[in-house]
């Protein structure tokens, strides 16, 4: 690990459901990348207070003179029992250097480091981060049990309601059932049922069901009906994100948007929300852990000018995969 002496560092941490990432930034602009930890996600996460004190360990232990660390935290700004939680461990563990912002966010000021602009998130849940006149604005996020719209677990779990109905003969018989089934490496054949004891068997429900997201945008390419409509329609509710987030944010009508989200891999989304919206998407200068460094480098009072944005993203560009936006 280098070690520059009399080097200030910054830090940022992108937490996540399954995986948290950090990294430090010198003074010098040398990027470190750190070991990649479990998901931190207190909502849905019982082993998030050890995740977190791994990467809070391991950040500042490895730099001397760490300034400023973004703490990019999953549902953030969420619920305030979980909330108080999460700030009293980072405060124990970072002290004043930590600051916590929710990782949606942070990914906004990564797609829009002047902050003007609207990021839409489609992974395993789905919200949008708006800023313009009106400061940062949310919309969605509002979990699975009622929301999420067009998440990747929201068309996990339309995709099983349509197999499910095909099975009850409740839905014309497509054969999409049974290629769902096939790609699970069921036998629907054998058991009428199969899909409830997959289900069953998942040791965390939410995040296997949003995995089938990639199932249905492969059936989706090779033309199957039923997964191009649940698409389409996962993308009528992503552009209603973009519409509610552009009209709270106090941005003109077919202000530029980014994606971030494992859903956003789909092409077929993509277009679908692109003619709706009116626009394409626009490229990111930052992954949301470059946003983090960018505003810790705020926080710091470092220059986090354009020169500083195009050397973040040309070393971010180079580091692990695990640190980059998918």
């Amino acid at each position: 690990m280098p070690d520059r002496i009399g080097a200030e560092w910054i830090g940022a941490v992108d937490g996540g459901g399954t995986k948290t990432a950090s990294a430090l930034l010198s003074s010098e602009g040398e990027l470190v990348t750190l070991p990649v930890a479990g998901g931190c996600n207190p909502q849905d996460n019982r082993s998030w207070e050890m995740a977190l004190e791994q990467v809070m360990v391991h950040l500042l232990s490895s730099q001397p003179g760490v300034r400023a660390v973004t703490m990019g935290m999953p549902g953030f700004g969420e619920v305030r029992e979980l909330d108080r939680a999460v700030s009293a461990l980072v405060t124990s563990g970072m002290g004043p250097i930590g600051f916590i912002r929710n990782d949606v966010e942070m990914a906004f000021h990564g797609a829009f480091p002047e902050g003007n602009g609207l990021l839409l998130l489609a992974g395993t849940g789905s919200m949008a981060i708006a800023g313009g006149p009106s400061g940062i604005s949310r919309v969605g996020g509002w979990g699975d049990t009622f929301g999420d719209e067009g998440s990747g677990y929201w068309i996990g779990r339309q995709a099983l309601g349509s197999a499910s109905r095909e099975i009850d003969g409740r839905l014309p018989e497509t054969g999409f059932a049974e290629r769902l089934c096939a790609a699970l490496d069921l036998s629907l054949e054998r058991d009428p049922l199969v899909l409830m004891g997959w289900a069953a068997r998942q040791n965390h429900a939410r995040s296997a069901i949003a995995s089938l997201a990639r199932i249905v945008d492969a059936f989706g390419e090779d033309g199957d009906a039923r997964a191009i409509d649940l698409l389409q329609e996962a993308a009528a509710y992503l552009a209603e994100h973009y519409a509610a987030g552009v009209a709270k944010g106090g941005l003109a009508s077919g202000s530029p948007w980014a994606t971030a989200g494992s859903v956003f891999q789909s092409s077929i989304v993509v277009d679908a929300v692109s003619e709706r919206i009116g626009r394409p998407p626009v490229n990111a200068p930052l992954p949301p852990i470059g946003g983090g460094l960018l505003l810790a480098a705020r926080q710091a009072g470092w220059a986090a000018d354009a020169a500083f944005i195009e050397n973040l993203s040309r070393q971010l560009e180079l580091a692990p995969l695990s640190h980059k936006r998918t």
